[in-house]
């Protein structure tokens, strides 16, 4: 009987520990420079974990053909304290439909992901749409929490460079990115393909 008892605690702390995530105090979002698709069901790190990397999936130039660009995130989540190394989950609200994954980027020992940049190419009218192209993690140290914001680290994806950089979006004090949702555009058939469009990234509290 006492080891009936140990074990269902054991199981019960394990339910704990990986419970799903209570609903973010925060979001941030990518400025709009397209607008097209639909937006995907939010995807979060577990419970007590956060984001310390990202990894993309992006279609490489095409040529004459048609480029899409970049067309899934990845988030990579740790527990604090974050000591460097692989993450412990991930977070893939959409698998994207074109091109490999690429390389894992981390931010560094301590370290958490406290805002993004998001690289975005405009309606080229008739032209070849790409829309989203790459991404940027801001990255803040946790251990002097009242400079979090003052002295942040980028960690620059491996997307394409079409079009520019929209805004810095960054959580708010004391806050730190533990999930996201993606707007994609479905597959156009014999029409122009943009794939992913905007980014939508949720803050949870670290207290």
């Amino acid at each position: 009987m006492a080891f009936f008892a140990l074990f269902l605690l054991t199981c019960l702390a394990v339910d704990v520990t990986y419970a799903a995530r209570a609903k973010p105090s925060n979001d941030i979002a990518s400025p709009q420079v397209t607008n097209w698709g639909t937006w995907s069901t939010p995807s979060f790190c577990p419970s007590k974990e956060f984001v310390v990397g990202m990894q993309l999936r992006t279609e490489p130039d095409q040529g004459s053909g048609d480029d899409s660009a970049l067309n899934a995130i990845r988030f990579l989540c740790a527990r604090v304290p974050y000591n460097g190394g692989p993450e412990t989950s991930t977070a893939t609200p959409h698998d994207g439909f074109w091109g490999t994954w690429g390389k894992k980027f981390y931010c560094k020992n301590d370290e958490y992901a406290v805002g993004f940049q998001l690289r975005s190419e405009k309606d080229q009218g008739k032209g070849d749409d790409s829309a989203a192209n790459n991404l940027r993690l801001l990255c803040g140290n946790i251990k002097n929490p009242k400079n979090i914001y003052t002295m942040l680290d980028q960690v620059e994806g491996d997307g394409m460079q079409w079009g520019d950089w929209t805004a810095v979006q960054t959580c708010p004090e004391m806050h730190v990115m533990c999930g996201l949702k993606v707007q994609v555009e479905e597959q156009q058939g014999s029409g122009d393909d943009s794939a992913l469009n905007n980014l939508v990234a949720s803050c949870c509290s670290l207290l």
